[in-house]
């Protein structure tokens, strides 16, 4: 397995050309700047993540590709041009990182081209209506073979909402949106004690074993049991109308790690100004846990705008069956 990325070292802002093909790694300022500012960027093949909270302008276009990753940490960044994300093939993705609590801006469209992706990692709502958002001027378009992972935090139960603001949000075929098992997740089993985290997490007791079938986590239902289940079940939690919540985890069914409750689904929030169209996937479903667990509940879908048109497939189902039955999902 390849090591992690090293670290560049710089003592000021202006050290990194127009196109970046060569340089690697994650940069650490001695003096951090107010902002770092570019009038365009072309990241390629390499990697460029900024890791101190230092906001980022790009006055013209952002352009990933060819196996690079471009990530600022805690800061907003500011794009006044396209921002375009496109690898060359499946062993050169390309991807762009959003990080908690920050906002990218976009004046003009955000493609993701083929292999292109986008993670983006809610933080907690303090202070503002998201966790992370992308607030696109122009158009959300994206390719076959491209993906957007909104990721909710793991633990932390004031988690904010994934939010896209864009004018049009195109969905084809071979492309997906999928937070599937990145809501509320379960730490590791410690104690005789068994909780899945979120409003709807599964917890017992008196010690899981395997004469015991935990039921799954709730959300928008109770989540499923059988006559062998043992523990409580979450309650029921969101706004049917509009919802802002992932979907919750199972607790354990035993004391290792193989009886693993299954992760909640991850939420989205999509408003567009004029069409959302699907023909891809957006699945925010919870994942089945492993023998004796409980299964996580899924997720949560929000989408406005003028017309909702495709043939595609939205899911935000409960994990499956496997020593349990399936937690209820949340659809909206």
């Amino acid at each position: 397995r390849h090591g992690e990325v090293g670290t560049l070292y710089l003592t000021d802002s202006s050290f990194f050309p127009k196109e970046i093909c060569t340089s690697s790694g994650r940069v650490i300022y001695a003096n951090p700047p107010a902002q770092i500012r570019y009038s365009s960027l072309t990241v390629s093949t390499r990697s460029l993540e900024f890791e101190q909270p230092i906001p980022v302008v790009i006055d013209g276009d952002l352009m990933i590709k060819d196996g690079a990753r471009f990530a600022v940490a805690g800061a907003d960044v500011t794009v006044g041009g396209d921002v375009i994300v496109s690898g060359s093939a499946s062993t050169k993705p390309a991807t762009l990182a959003v990080c908690p609590f920050r906002k990218l801006t976009v004046g003009g469209t955000l493609t993701l081209g083929q292999y292109g992706y986008i993670r983006t990692d809610a933080g907690a709502r303090e202070g503002a209506d998201y966790g992370v958002c992308l607030d696109v001027k122009g158009d959300f378009t994206m390719s076959a073979n491209s993906a957007w992972y909104p990721c909710s935090d793991p633990t932390n139960l004031l988690s904010g909402i994934t939010l896209l603001r864009a004018r049009s949000v195109t969905v084809p075929v071979d492309a997906s949106i999928s937070g599937a098992g990145r809501g509320w997740q379960l730490p590791y089993y410690s104690s005789a004690v068994v909780i899945g985290n979120g409003f709807g997490g599964t917890y017992f007791t008196g010690g899981a074993d395997n004469s015991k079938i935990l039921p799954a986590a709730s959300h928008a239902g109770k989540g499923g049991y059988n006559s062998r289940a043992a523990g409580t079940r979450g309650g029921v939690y969101d706004d049917p109308k509009a919802p802002i919540w992932p979907g919750s985890s199972g607790a354990y069914g035993g004391s290792d790690n193989n009886k693993r409750g299954g992760n909640g689904g991850g939420e989205v929030w999509i408003e567009a100004r004029k069409e959302i169209s699907i023909d891809g996937t957006i699945t925010m479903s919870g994942t089945t846990a492993l023998a004796y667990g409980g299964s996580g509940s899924g997720g949560s879908i929000y989408l406005r705008a003028s017309s909702i048109v495709g043939t595609g497939t939205i899911s935000a189902k409960g994990g499956d069956v496997s020593s349990t039955v399936m937690g209820l999902a949340s659809t909206h």
